[in-house]
């Protein structure tokens, strides 16, 4: 566990080759691939997800899927 927390803190820094040299990897490509650990983030969506809460609060249907409002024509005719 120590060398995966040594790889991270390195590569954070921009330091995967001296991360690699700490861990005796003669190829960053190890370090990276089994010791740097990488976070797990997610897109910022909050503001969508207030407009729900709101929606909800208030009983107010929220808006369709832009996908939804698509008229279809039929040029089979």
């Amino acid at each position: 566990m120590f060398r995966k927390t040594v790889a991270t803190v390195l590569s954070g820094q921009g330091l995967v080759t001296e991360a690699a040299a700490q861990l005796g990897h003669a190829d960053e490509s190890t370090t990276r691939k089994f010791y740097v650990q990488m976070p797990s983030t997610a897109p910022d969506v909050s503001h969508a997800l207030e407009i729900l809460i709101r929606a909800d609060e208030l009983s107010i249907e929220p808006a369709a899927e832009p996908s939804q409002h698509l008229e279809t024509t039929d040029y089979t005719e």
